[in-house]
């Protein structure tokens, strides 16, 4: 197994029985004992039971990634044998933070669909991170303004969740909680309006995260580009095929 691993996926540890000239060895019967000094980084289980009665000289114990990046030392013991350990450390950034915003960027009151809330989790420096893992987030506000639970799938940098109606005059502060990251919380209320006209009088754009990778907004730049382009040429085509007057 490797000494260095992503704060994510999971990591097998091999544990083999050797004699006193490090010479494999068949496991004695009897259980093993393993312990982590920070499962935030490894998560290891506390027992495993090699098979002892066909000659097993090795076992492989899958240990979960926490997902926080350190070091931790992961020891392993049996009875009437010497004790063994490893220092395994993970690298690359972990999320630290939700971060949490409104989409569209206002929203109606008594509308059967309020719009959506985008959850985001940010690294401790506030930028955008892909979660290493899934994030289950958990949703506290009005009865049925927001679903209960949602779930920022891993290698995902953020996930929308519809919202319920808003009704006009109630408290719709709505609070995102994970575990093991900062909370974060928005106040639906203060981005309402509370009538609609007849007809619109302009559009607002917004981005739905908090925050995109530069990567993924250069892209987005590009596409609108090309999007134009190919109007301006589509209606200068049109133009060219207009048939001159009588």
């Amino acid at each position: 197994m490797p000494g260095a691993i992503l704060p994510g996926g999971k990591v097998r540890l091999v544990v083999q029985a050797i004699d006193a000239r490090n010479v494999p060895v068949p496991f004695p019967c009897g259980s093993l004992e393993m312990a982590s000094s920070d499962p935030g980084v490894l998560a290891v289980p506390s027992t495993a039971v090699p098979t002892c009665t066909n000659g097993q000289q090795a076992v492989v114990i899958v240990a979960q990634p926490g997902g926080a990046p350190g070091g931790t030392d992961i020891t392993v013991a049996a009875s009437g044998v010497a004790s063994a350990d490893v220092r395994i450390t993970a690298s690359g950034a972990a999320p630290a933070a939700l971060g949490m915003t409104v989409a569209p960027p206002a929203v109606m009151f008594g509308q059967t669909h309020a719009g959506w809330l985008v959850l985001q989790p940010l690294a401790a420096s506030g930028q955008p991170i892909e979660a290493v893992r899934a994030i289950t987030v958990t949703l506290s506000g009005p009865r049925g303004l927001a679903p209960v639970t949602a779930v920022i799938p891993a290698g995902a940098v953020a996930v929308a969740v519809r919202l319920g109606r808003l009704t006009a005059g109630s408290a719709a502060i709505v609070s995102a909680t994970a575990p093991g990251l900062r909370a974060a919380s928005v106040d639906l209320s203060a981005l309402a309006g509370r009538g609609a006209q007849t007809q619109p009088t302009g559009v607002a754009l917004r981005v739905g995260a908090l925050r995109i990778p530069v990567g993924w907004l250069l892209a987005a730049v590009l596409l609108v580009m090309a999007l134009l382009v190919f109007a301006l040429l589509r209606g200068e085509g049109r133009h060219a095929r207009r048939p001159p007057p009588a």
